[in-house]
């Protein structure tokens, strides 16, 4: 399954590479995408089982107090993200489709996850991890786990169950809006969309279906990455690093690199110690971070089995060194 899912992503990026080579500059959003989160057909036995099992789990739910920080703008937060979606759209989506730039991102982010819910987290799936756990429970009693398990799936399914009721057209108005933003310029859209301008194409069938699209973002989302990265957005040098490293997996956004991606990762490493220290008040843990970062400095990458010589490790520890200097280090920052 594995070298199947790897196939899949080669071909993919075969086909990009052949589509991006016929046009160099990436034509405006396009509006006539069709949705690429699609719902299977969930049969109605699993859905109906899987909310019988975690009917406890959704009373629960329904009869904890509602947590209260003490800060107004955290408080917020979590006022938003524990809405149910449809009350969610109907709270911002008037917002954003009236331009409002916070509201066009709260309701793309949200809409986001729909690609992985409807994907991965259908009700037969589920229910057999809820079954898996059950099992596992039977022989290792386990009261908080079990709540734990029961919380998330149901957070999972109600997710799955907000974005299957979507009227079709929902997800891709949300993304060009956020796409329009971030062309205008919005360094919080242009994040955004790095971060999700290709989460709904999941399968090579996807792909292949919407290779021009998926060339164009692919080329907008490694420009934005890229002057990210040499801005000295310590954010961006970590997505990128870990697309390098295939941190997550199969990427579409970049072919694998082990050399780049020591190079970027260690360059990451450092931008992390050096962003850890200066963000600290505490003299010690400064002082602790500064030690770290100094140690990092000294002794290069981690070392793993990679194959590479010491001459080559030698000369990939320079080179983020070299990068994390002209980016991440300023003359002042210690």
């Amino acid at each position: 399954m594995r070298h199947r899912s790897r196939l899949c992503v080669v071909v993919a990026i075969s086909l990009l590479a052949a589509c991006q080579r016929e046009a160099a500059e990436p034509p405006a959003p396009t509006a006539g995408v069709t949705e690429l989160a699609v719902a299977g057909d969930a049969p109605d036995a699993s859905l109906d089982a899987l909310r019988k099992a975690l009917g406890p789990a959704r009373m629960r739910a329904q009869q904890q107090t509602p947590h209260v920080a003490d800060d107004a703008e955290m408080a917020e937060h979590f006022r938003r993200s524990s809405l149910p979606l449809e009350e969610f759209l109907a709270e911002f989506e008037p917002r954003a489709a009236a331009g409002d730039r916070e509201a066009t991102l709260l309701v793309a982010s949200r809409l986001s996850r729909c690609h992985k819910a409807l994907a991965e987290d259908t009700p037969e799936r589920l229910l057999q991890e809820l079954e898996r756990e059950q099992t596992w429970l039977e022989s290792r009693p386990d009261g908080m786990r079990q709540a734990n398990i029961e919380r998330q799936l149901l957070e999972r399914l109600q997710t799955y169950e907000g974005c299957s009721a979507l009227p079709a057209g929902t997800i891709e108005r949300s993304f060009q809006r956020a796409e329009r933003l971030a062309l205008s310029g919005d360094p919080g859209a242009r994040s955004w969309y790095v971060d999700y301008a290709l989460a709904g194409f999941r399968t090579r069938e996807q792909v292949i279906r919407h290779v021009e699209e998926v060339a164009r973002r692919r080329t907008q989302v490694r420009r934005w990455l890229e002057d990210a990265v040499q801005a000295g957005d310590v954010s961006a040098l970590i997505t990128y690093a870990n697309h390098l490293n295939r941190a997550s997996g199969d990427s579409l956004l970049y072919p694998e690199d082990r050399r780049a991606g020591i190079v970027y990762g260690y360059a990451r490493d450092l931008a992390i110690a050096q962003r850890n220290m200066d963000s600290t008040p505490d003299a010690a843990m400064r002082q602790a971070q500064r030690e770290r970062r100094d140690r990092l400095w000294r002794e290069g990458p981690e070392r793993y089995g990679d194959g590479f010589s010491p001459a080559e490790r030698d000369a990939m520890a320079e080179e983020g060194r070299r990068i994390f200097e002209r980016f991440y280090h300023p003359p002042s920052a210690d």
